[in-house]
This record gives C-alpha cells, sequence and structure tokens, in this order.
C-alpha cells in the first residue's frame, strides 16, 4: 500500500533533500517511493509499506521543521 502525503512550503530541490534526511532520520529509506515538488509553494512524498505510527512520526518531523507542513 502507498501512502502520499502533502507538504507545504516545498519549492526547490533543497526542500526535496531536507524532506529525503528527515525520512532517512526516521529509518523510512526503504519505503520512499518518491518526493517531489507540486506546485506553488507545495510538494508531496509517496511512501511504500508503512505502517500508521510512521506516517505519525513523519507528519510529526515535517511539521517540527518550521517553513514545513504535513498533511496526510
Amino acid at each position: 500500500m502507498e501512502t502520499k502525503i502533502t507538504i507545504n512550503g516545498m519549492h526547490c530541490e533543497a526542500c526535496k533533500g531536507l524532506i529525503r534526511m528527515s525520512l532517512v532520520d526516521n529509518g523510512l529509506t526503504p519505503n520512499i517511493k518518491e518526493i517531489e515538488i507540486s506546485g506553488d509553494n507545495e510538494g508531496y512524498v509517496i511512501l511504500s509499506n508503512v505502517m500508521k505510527k510512521d506516517i505519525v512520526t513523519v507528519r510529526n518531523s515535517i511539521n517540527e521543521m518550521s517553513q514545513y507542513t504535513a498533511v496526510i
């Protein structure tokens, strides 16, 4: 199963890198399917085979960074 998390505040390649680092820090490297910029100041990450607790951890981790807001 795949989970898409919308992230407000993403606007460049550096943003993608910061989001990727957050996912890696949370042990989700094998679950990362895609990280993309999708529009004006918005992007998304698609994770595969994650548990609900992992999704909550990702959301909280991203929301701790002041420039981003994760929407599940």
